[in-house]
C-alpha cells in the first residue's frame, strides 16, 4: 500500500478515536461511518458499532487501560485499511474527514491535551522518549 495512503489511514483513525471521546462525537458519527462504506444500511450498522466502541474507549481511558485503547485503535485501523482497499472512492471521504478534523481540538491530541516532553542528559548518558499518536513539532 502506498505510504501516503497509510499515513492518511493513520490520521483518519487518530481523528476518529479523538472524536469518539469528545462532545463532537454525535455530530461527527455519520461522517465517520461513511468512511467505511457507501451503502446506507451498512453505514447505519457501522454507526452502532462506532457508538459501542466509543463507550469502550471512554471506559478504557477512564480506567487507564492503555492496552484496550491500543486494541481499539488497531481494530479500526485495520477496518479502515480494508475498506479503502476494497473501494477506492472511500479515499475521497477519508481525505475530507481528515482535513475537516485536522485543525480541530477534537481531532488532535486526543484525550491527552498538549504534551511537552523535556529531558536533560549529562556526561555519557542517553535519554529516550517515546509518545504515541500524531506528533506536531513546533
Amino acid at each position: 500500500m502506498d505510504a501516503e495512503i497509510v499515513a492518511l489511514i493513520n490520521s483518519g483513525v487518530t481523528s476518529l478515536l479523538g472524536l469518539m471521546v469528545k462532545d463532537a462525537w454525535e455530530r461527527s458519527k455519520k461522517s465517520a461511518a461513511s468512511l467505511f462504506s457507501t451503502d446506507k444500511k451498512v453505514i447505519s450498522a457501522i454507526e452502532s458499532e462506532l457508538d459501542e466502541t466509543s463507550d469502550r474507549l471512554k471506559f478504557a481511558l477512564s480506567s487507564g487501560d492503555t492496552e484496550a485503547e491500543a486494541e481499539v485503535a488497531a481494530e479500526w485501523r485495520s477496518r479502515l485499511r480494508r475498506a479503502v482497499c476494497s473501494d477506492d472512492s472511500l479515499l475521497v471521504a477519508l481525505r475530507a474527514f481528515v482535513e475537516e478534523n485536522k485543525n480541530s481540538e477534537e481531532g488532535c491530541n486526543r484525550h491527552y491535551g498538549k504534551v511537552a516532553m523535556k529531558a536533560k542528559a549529562r556526561d555519557s548518558s542517553r535519554v529516550y522518549q517515546q509518545g504515541s499518536g500524531t506528533q506536531y513539532n513546533h
